[in-house]
Protein backbone atom coordinates (compact mmCIF):
# COMPACT_ATOMS: atom_id res chain seq x y z
CA UNK A 1 0.00 0.00 0.00
CA UNK A 2 1.23 3.43 -1.32
CA UNK A 3 2.66 6.03 1.81
CA UNK A 4 -0.68 8.25 2.60
CA UNK A 5 -3.15 5.86 1.82
CA UNK A 6 -5.55 3.84 3.63
CA UNK A 7 -6.66 1.60 0.59
CA UNK A 8 -4.57 0.11 -2.47
CA UNK A 9 -5.77 1.69 -5.77
CA UNK A 10 -7.16 0.09 -8.91
CA UNK A 11 -3.37 0.88 -10.90
CA UNK A 12 -3.77 1.25 -14.63
CA UNK A 13 -1.03 1.44 -16.91
CA UNK A 14 -1.47 4.16 -19.79
CA UNK A 15 0.86 5.21 -22.70
CA UNK A 16 -1.00 7.73 -24.75
CA UNK A 17 -2.91 5.03 -26.73
CA UNK A 18 -6.75 4.55 -27.23
CA UNK A 19 -6.62 1.47 -26.15
CA UNK A 20 -4.64 2.67 -22.84
CA UNK A 21 -7.80 4.84 -22.30
CA UNK A 22 -10.00 2.38 -22.90
CA UNK A 23 -8.28 1.00 -20.02
CA UNK A 24 -8.08 3.86 -17.75
CA UNK A 25 -12.09 4.08 -18.37
CA UNK A 26 -12.42 0.65 -17.15
CA UNK A 27 -10.33 0.77 -13.91
CA UNK A 28 -11.87 4.38 -13.06
CA UNK A 29 -15.41 1.94 -13.38
CA UNK A 30 -13.51 -0.65 -11.09
CA UNK A 31 -12.63 1.87 -8.47
CA UNK A 32 -15.68 3.50 -8.39
CA UNK A 33 -17.32 -0.19 -7.84
CA UNK A 34 -14.79 -1.19 -5.20
CA UNK A 35 -14.75 2.43 -3.14
CA UNK A 36 -11.07 2.39 -3.75
CA UNK A 37 -8.58 5.07 -5.18
CA UNK A 38 -7.61 5.13 -9.24
CA UNK A 39 -3.84 5.61 -9.94
CA UNK A 40 -2.77 6.06 -13.58
CA UNK A 41 0.67 5.35 -14.06
CA UNK A 42 2.75 6.40 -17.19
CA UNK A 43 6.03 4.64 -17.89
CA UNK A 44 8.54 7.00 -19.82
CA UNK A 45 10.92 4.69 -21.27
CA UNK A 46 13.08 6.93 -23.18
CA UNK A 47 16.86 6.56 -21.63
CA UNK A 48 19.11 9.48 -20.85
CA UNK A 49 21.67 7.93 -23.05
CA UNK A 50 24.40 10.31 -22.19
CA UNK A 51 23.00 13.73 -23.35
CA UNK A 52 24.24 16.94 -21.38
CA UNK A 53 22.06 18.72 -18.89
CA UNK A 54 19.49 17.58 -16.11
CA UNK A 55 16.87 15.40 -17.69
CA UNK A 56 18.52 14.64 -21.00
CA UNK A 57 18.20 16.35 -24.50
CA UNK A 58 15.69 18.52 -25.07
CA UNK A 59 13.75 16.46 -27.56
CA UNK A 60 13.49 14.00 -24.50
CA UNK A 61 12.48 16.73 -21.95
CA UNK A 62 9.82 17.70 -24.53
CA UNK A 63 8.29 14.13 -24.89
CA UNK A 64 8.68 13.78 -21.59
CA UNK A 65 6.57 16.94 -20.82
CA UNK A 66 3.74 16.10 -23.56
CA UNK A 67 3.38 12.36 -21.71
CA UNK A 68 2.96 14.22 -18.58
CA UNK A 69 0.73 16.81 -20.31
CA UNK A 70 -1.58 14.09 -21.38
CA UNK A 71 -1.56 12.32 -18.22
CA UNK A 72 -3.04 14.80 -16.41
CA UNK A 73 -5.44 15.80 -18.92
CA UNK A 74 -6.48 12.24 -18.54
CA UNK A 75 -6.66 12.57 -14.58
CA UNK A 76 -8.76 15.45 -14.90
CA UNK A 77 -11.64 13.63 -16.82
CA UNK A 78 -11.44 10.89 -15.62
CA UNK A 79 -12.01 12.64 -11.83
CA UNK A 80 -14.99 14.63 -13.53
CA UNK A 81 -16.47 11.58 -15.01
CA UNK A 82 -16.38 9.32 -11.60
CA UNK A 83 -17.07 12.05 -9.00
CA UNK A 84 -16.50 10.94 -5.24
CA UNK A 85 -13.01 8.11 -6.40
CA UNK A 86 -10.18 9.71 -5.75
CA UNK A 87 -7.27 9.80 -9.14
CA UNK A 88 -4.30 10.29 -8.88
CA UNK A 89 -1.36 9.79 -11.93
CA UNK A 90 2.43 9.58 -11.99
CA UNK A 91 4.94 9.54 -14.73
CA UNK A 92 7.36 7.21 -13.71
CA UNK A 93 11.18 6.86 -15.45
CA UNK A 94 11.99 3.29 -16.31
CA UNK A 95 11.13 0.02 -18.59
CA UNK A 96 7.22 -0.60 -18.97
CA UNK A 97 7.01 -4.55 -17.10
CA UNK A 98 9.34 -3.89 -14.46
CA UNK A 99 7.54 -0.40 -13.13
CA UNK A 100 4.18 -2.01 -13.01
CA UNK A 101 5.48 -4.81 -11.51
CA UNK A 102 6.62 -2.80 -8.91
CA UNK A 103 3.98 -0.86 -7.54
CA UNK A 104 1.48 -4.21 -8.53
CA UNK A 105 1.94 -5.75 -4.96
CA UNK A 106 0.52 -2.12 -3.35
CA UNK A 107 -2.49 -2.40 -5.69
CA UNK A 108 -6.18 -3.99 -5.86
CA UNK A 109 -6.07 -4.63 -8.99
CA UNK A 110 -3.99 -4.07 -12.18
CA UNK A 111 -5.81 -2.76 -15.27
CA UNK A 112 -4.16 -3.29 -19.00
CA UNK A 113 -5.21 -2.48 -22.55
CA UNK A 114 -6.09 -4.54 -25.17
CA UNK A 115 -6.82 -5.50 -28.60
CA UNK A 116 -9.80 -7.82 -28.41
CA UNK A 117 -10.74 -8.94 -32.06
CA UNK A 118 -9.63 -8.15 -35.01
CA UNK A 119 -6.45 -7.57 -36.92
CA UNK A 120 -4.50 -7.89 -33.93
CA UNK A 121 -6.24 -10.45 -32.23
CA UNK A 122 -3.26 -12.98 -30.79
CA UNK A 123 -1.37 -10.47 -30.17
CA UNK A 124 -0.31 -10.21 -25.97
CA UNK A 125 2.70 -7.99 -26.22
CA UNK A 126 5.76 -8.59 -24.52
CA UNK A 127 5.06 -5.85 -21.56
CA UNK A 128 1.22 -7.48 -21.51
CA UNK A 129 2.54 -11.08 -21.56
CA UNK A 130 5.50 -10.23 -19.07
CA UNK A 131 3.16 -8.36 -16.41
CA UNK A 132 -0.27 -10.80 -16.48
CA UNK A 133 2.06 -13.87 -16.18
CA UNK A 134 4.13 -12.54 -13.23
CA UNK A 135 1.93 -9.92 -11.30
CA UNK A 136 1.06 -11.14 -7.85
CA UNK A 137 -2.58 -9.29 -8.09
CA UNK A 138 -5.11 -10.27 -9.98
CA UNK A 139 -4.89 -8.13 -13.86
CA UNK A 140 -7.79 -7.15 -16.08
CA UNK A 141 -7.42 -7.22 -19.44
CA UNK A 142 -9.58 -4.36 -20.65
CA UNK A 143 -10.77 -5.01 -23.97
CA UNK A 144 -13.52 -3.09 -23.94
CA UNK A 145 -15.66 -1.24 -21.17
CA UNK A 146 -17.25 -3.43 -18.41
CA UNK A 147 -21.46 -3.35 -18.58
CA UNK A 148 -21.27 -2.70 -14.74
CA UNK A 149 -25.28 -3.66 -13.01
CA UNK A 150 -27.18 -5.07 -15.88
CA UNK A 151 -28.68 -8.03 -15.22
CA UNK A 152 -29.24 -9.77 -18.44
CA UNK A 153 -24.77 -9.81 -18.78
CA UNK A 154 -23.41 -12.97 -16.95
CA UNK A 155 -20.19 -13.25 -15.68
CA UNK A 156 -17.85 -16.02 -17.32
CA UNK A 157 -15.40 -18.34 -15.53
CA UNK A 158 -13.46 -20.63 -17.25
CA UNK A 159 -11.68 -23.49 -15.42
CA UNK A 160 -9.01 -25.60 -17.21
CA UNK A 161 -7.42 -26.93 -13.60
CA UNK A 162 -7.13 -29.91 -12.07
CA UNK A 163 -6.19 -28.58 -8.70
CA UNK A 164 -8.90 -28.97 -6.60
CA UNK A 165 -7.65 -25.53 -4.08
CA UNK A 166 -7.40 -23.67 -7.18
CA UNK A 167 -10.80 -24.71 -8.54
CA UNK A 168 -12.20 -23.57 -5.57
CA UNK A 169 -10.20 -20.01 -5.39
CA UNK A 170 -11.17 -19.53 -9.05
CA UNK A 171 -14.71 -20.07 -8.19
CA UNK A 172 -14.41 -18.12 -5.15
CA UNK A 173 -13.41 -15.09 -7.23
CA UNK A 174 -15.75 -14.99 -10.06
CA UNK A 175 -18.53 -15.35 -7.61
CA UNK A 176 -17.64 -12.42 -5.87
CA UNK A 177 -17.20 -10.55 -9.20
CA UNK A 178 -21.03 -11.70 -10.19
CA UNK A 179 -22.11 -10.87 -6.60
CA UNK A 180 -21.18 -7.04 -6.76
CA UNK A 181 -22.80 -6.87 -9.99
CA UNK A 182 -25.86 -8.05 -9.51
CA UNK A 183 -25.53 -10.99 -12.32
CA UNK A 184 -25.33 -14.51 -12.82
CA UNK A 185 -22.30 -16.80 -13.17
CA UNK A 186 -21.58 -19.17 -15.71
CA UNK A 187 -18.95 -21.85 -14.59
CA UNK A 188 -17.31 -23.39 -17.75
CA UNK A 189 -14.90 -26.26 -18.09
CA UNK A 190 -12.46 -26.35 -20.53
CA UNK A 191 -10.50 -29.51 -19.80
CA UNK A 192 -11.12 -32.21 -21.98
CA UNK A 193 -13.07 -35.75 -21.12
CA UNK A 194 -10.00 -37.61 -20.05
CA UNK A 195 -8.60 -34.56 -17.70
CA UNK A 196 -11.97 -34.01 -15.97
CA UNK A 197 -12.01 -37.78 -14.92
CA UNK A 198 -8.96 -37.27 -13.16
CA UNK A 199 -9.24 -33.92 -11.73
CA UNK A 200 -11.86 -32.87 -9.09
CA UNK A 201 -15.71 -33.17 -8.91
CA UNK A 202 -16.53 -29.61 -10.53
CA UNK A 203 -20.50 -30.34 -10.89
CA UNK A 204 -20.17 -30.67 -6.80
CA UNK A 205 -17.70 -27.91 -6.21
CA UNK A 206 -20.40 -25.54 -8.01
CA UNK A 207 -22.59 -27.15 -5.53
CA UNK A 208 -20.84 -26.03 -2.65
CA UNK A 209 -20.66 -22.61 -3.96
CA UNK A 210 -24.04 -21.87 -4.57
CA UNK A 211 -24.65 -23.25 -1.35
CA UNK A 212 -22.46 -20.11 0.18
CA UNK A 213 -23.76 -17.27 -2.44
CA UNK A 214 -27.18 -18.17 -2.64
CA UNK A 215 -28.19 -14.91 -4.08
CA UNK A 216 -26.15 -15.83 -7.42
CA UNK A 217 -27.73 -17.50 -9.64
CA UNK A 218 -24.86 -20.75 -11.19
CA UNK A 219 -24.68 -22.70 -13.98
CA UNK A 220 -22.31 -25.06 -15.59
CA UNK A 221 -21.40 -26.14 -19.17
CA UNK A 222 -19.29 -28.27 -20.70
CA UNK A 223 -16.49 -27.15 -23.94
CA UNK A 224 -12.92 -28.95 -23.24
CA UNK A 225 -11.91 -26.36 -25.44
CA UNK A 226 -9.57 -23.36 -23.75
CA UNK A 227 -9.31 -20.80 -26.90
CA UNK A 228 -13.03 -20.99 -27.00
CA UNK A 229 -13.66 -19.39 -23.96
CA UNK A 230 -13.80 -15.92 -25.76
CA UNK A 231 -16.51 -17.11 -27.73
CA UNK A 232 -18.31 -18.66 -24.89
CA UNK A 233 -18.32 -15.35 -23.13
CA UNK A 234 -19.69 -13.47 -26.48
CA UNK A 235 -22.66 -15.68 -26.86
CA UNK A 236 -23.50 -15.81 -23.28
CA UNK A 237 -23.37 -11.72 -23.51
CA UNK A 238 -20.91 -11.96 -20.50
CA UNK A 239 -19.45 -8.51 -19.01
CA UNK A 240 -16.37 -10.48 -17.81
CA UNK A 241 -14.38 -13.46 -18.35
CA UNK A 242 -12.42 -15.14 -15.50
CA UNK A 243 -9.46 -17.24 -15.76
CA UNK A 244 -6.64 -18.53 -13.52
CA UNK A 245 -3.13 -18.04 -14.14
CA UNK A 246 -0.39 -20.64 -12.98
CA UNK A 247 3.23 -20.59 -11.66
CA UNK A 248 4.94 -17.10 -13.01
CA UNK A 249 7.80 -18.82 -14.38
CA UNK A 250 5.42 -20.82 -16.82
CA UNK A 251 3.89 -19.58 -20.27
CA UNK A 252 0.32 -18.32 -20.58
CA UNK A 253 -1.92 -20.90 -20.95
CA UNK A 254 -4.39 -21.38 -23.77
CA UNK A 255 -7.69 -20.01 -22.02
CA UNK A 256 -5.58 -16.78 -20.92
CA UNK A 257 -3.64 -16.25 -23.98
CA UNK A 258 -7.45 -17.13 -25.81
CA UNK A 259 -8.83 -14.35 -23.18
CA UNK A 260 -6.49 -11.50 -23.21
CA UNK A 261 -5.86 -11.53 -26.94
CA UNK A 262 -9.03 -12.59 -28.27
CA UNK A 263 -12.02 -11.32 -26.41
CA UNK A 264 -14.16 -8.67 -27.01
CA UNK A 265 -15.25 -8.64 -23.55
CA UNK A 266 -12.75 -7.31 -20.43
CA UNK A 267 -11.03 -10.45 -18.99
CA UNK A 268 -9.90 -10.79 -15.15
CA UNK A 269 -6.66 -12.98 -14.93
CA UNK A 270 -6.49 -14.63 -11.27
CA UNK A 271 -3.20 -15.80 -9.77
CA UNK A 272 -3.56 -19.15 -8.25
CA UNK A 273 -0.03 -19.80 -6.62
CA UNK A 274 0.62 -21.87 -4.01
CA UNK A 275 -0.84 -20.76 -0.84
CA UNK A 276 0.57 -21.61 2.76
CA UNK A 277 -1.47 -22.98 5.38
CA UNK A 278 -4.28 -20.41 6.66
CA UNK A 279 -3.12 -17.64 3.82
CA UNK A 280 -5.66 -15.37 2.42
CA UNK A 281 -6.65 -14.05 -0.84
CA UNK A 282 -7.78 -10.64 -1.19
CA UNK A 283 -10.48 -9.83 -4.02
CA UNK A 284 -12.40 -6.91 -4.49
CA UNK A 285 -12.43 -5.03 -1.02
CA UNK A 286 -12.88 -8.12 1.35
CA UNK A 287 -10.64 -10.99 1.76
CA UNK A 288 -12.19 -14.64 1.37
CA UNK A 289 -9.82 -17.09 3.42
CA UNK A 290 -8.30 -20.02 1.50
CA UNK A 291 -8.97 -23.34 3.66
CA UNK A 292 -6.13 -25.65 4.85
CA UNK A 293 -4.80 -28.24 2.84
Amino acid sequence: MRPGSRFPPVLVGVDGTDLAETAARAGADEAQRRLLPLRLLRVFDWPVGGAAGPGGSPVRRAAREAAEDHLQRLRRRLAATHPGTRVEAALVDGRPADVLLAEAPDADLLVLGAHGPGPLAGVVGAVRATVIRQSPRPVLSAAAAPVLGHHGCPVVVGVDTGDPADVAELLRTAALEASTRSCDLRVVELRPGPEREEGPDLPAAVGRLQATAPGVRMRLEVTGDPAGLPARGQADGAQLLVVGRRAPAGPLSASVRAAVSQSAVPALVVPLPPAPQGATVRALAGSVARPPG
